[in-house]
């Protein structure tokens, strides 16, 4: 199961930003495979591109419903009953000193407790997981 962080869906929704080649990049690299992202990246992706279309003054209604449209193409795993988990990630915060954030600590647990193949752009997010997969 390979797992794509939110920042490689803004990539390839924006065509402006500075991966948006490199995320196409690793698209097609992946080929046929299936790829899944997280309920809570959808919390990022969102976020971001409204962001992204006021700093730009662009209609962000038309970008937002774009998205939506987009996320019905997507293979979205959702994360439930996060309060169960919640001192795990904190702890994980703490342990990266501030590195990680809480959505990738929750990244990071479902692809260690799954087994899924974490691809990001986040070079914290990557070393965390790559320390902690060897381990």
């Amino acid at each position: 199961m390979i797992l794509i962080d939110s920042n490689i869906i803004i990539a390839l929704f924006d065509s402006n930003d500075v991966h948006h080649k490199k995320a196409v990049s690793l698209l097609k690299a992946i080929g046929e495979q299936r790829v899944y992202t997280l309920s809570v990246n959808l919390l990022e992706i969102y976020s971001v591109i409204a962001r992204r279309c006021r700093e730009r003054k662009y209609d962000c209604r038309t970008a937002l419903e774009q998205l939506r449209m987009l996320e019905t193409n997507l293979n979205i795993i959702w994360v439930e009953n996060q309060k169960t988990i919640h001192d795990e990630i904190v702890d994980k915060i703490i342990e990266t000193k501030g590195k990680i954030n809480y959505i990738d600590a929750i990244i990071l647990k479902y692809c260690l407790d799954n087994n899924a193949v974490l691809k990001s752009f986040d070079k914290n997010l990557i070393s965390e997981y790559e320390t902690v997969r060897k381990n």
